[in-house]
């Protein structure tokens, strides 16, 4: 190797090896980068190693070699550097968003905050969904991804970030994904029934229709009154039916459509009142209903 070498961070040095002759024994270096020594074998001195320090600029190393042992003669001497340039780094900040997150269209991603260093004086970043963006702050070295997917041309993106402006040394990287996930959509037909309706006892409700669609593979029902249910079929939900509870008072019911698509439900509502008939009964201990008189007699009271 020779004297003057320049390397990356973490690489290591050419050996290099010096030849210990005349009256010299033995040789010392001094100047030296952290992990990087000399070491004597006979009469061949070799320098190696791979520089350890933890730098984010250049750093320049003077070393010099000196030969022992020539018994208060001179001693020879040699001198030469070794440069080191940083590698970039890149760093996720653990408190914002996960490199990796999964969500419902429509729904913004959490924050991602990544930090570089080293060599690297920018970042490039590769594969977001429109929508979502790369902010880098040249100043504090910080890159920010945020915004809303609006692209659902594919399920999962596959980002890439890597450091930019290390020069010839590493330029790391971090990847990462974006899943959206589909809504499962429930959306009413208004040539139907309405959501809301309001029937007597014993009068059947006019047929709801909804269509059911978007990543929704089935629908949760719940809420309805005795009598009146619910059928998925080919994409649509028809609730229909009569109430059949025998009541006394006015009774709302609430009810509640779930779409179940695993990860990103919609949810729909709507009201079926049911009011009583009113009810007429004979008190039988009273008079009958069919009565006979003479004329001028009263009938029995009922």
């Amino acid at each position: 190797g020779t004297l003057n070498q320049t390397l990356c961070e973490s690489d290591s040095i050419d050996p290099i090896e010096f030849a210990i002759s005349a009256g010299a024994t033995g040789a010392t270096v001094t100047g030296l980068p952290a992990g990087v020594a000399g070491s004597l074998s006979g009469s061949v001195f070799t320098i190696s190693g791979v520089p350890t320090d933890d730098i984010s600029s250049p750093q320049l190393y003077t070393y010099t070699i000196d030969t022992t042992g020539s018994a208060g003669c001179e001693e020879g001497q040699l001198t030469g550097t070794i440069t080191v340039n940083p590698d970039g780094d890149i760093v996720h900040d653990p408190n914002s968003g996960a490199l990796d997150q999964t969500l419902c269209e429509g729904e913004p991603i959490e924050d991602i905050i990544i930090t570089v260093g080293g060599g690297a004086t920018g970042v490039s970043v590769t594969g977001l969904p429109t929508g979502v963006s790369d902010n880098y702050d040249s100043t504090t070295k910080t890159l920010t991804i945020s915004g809303v997917p609006d692209d659902n041309t594919q399920p999962i993106f596959n980002y890439t970030i890597t450091t930019t402006g290390s020069g010839l040394c590493d330029e790391p990287i971090l990847t990462g994904s974006i899943a959206i996930n589909p809504d499962g959509n429930i959306t009413h037909d208004t040539t139907q029934g309405p959501t809301d309706q309001e029937v007597c006892e014993g009068s059947p409700i006019n047929d709801i229709v909804f269509a059911v669609g978007g990543g929704a593979t089935d629908v949760l029902v719940t809420g309805l009154p005795f009598g009146v249910t619910h059928l998925l079929s080919s994409g649509f939900l028809k609730i229909s039916g009569t109430p059949l509870d025998d009541i006394s008072a006015q009774q709302v019911f609430n009810y509640t459509i779930t779409s179940v698509s695993g990860f990103c439900p919609d949810v729909l509502t709507g009201t079926i009142t049911v009011n009583p008939n009113g009810e007429i009964s004979h008190n039988t201990s009273s008079g009958d209903l069919n009565q006979t008189v003479c004329e001028g007699s009263p009938i029995e009271i009922g």
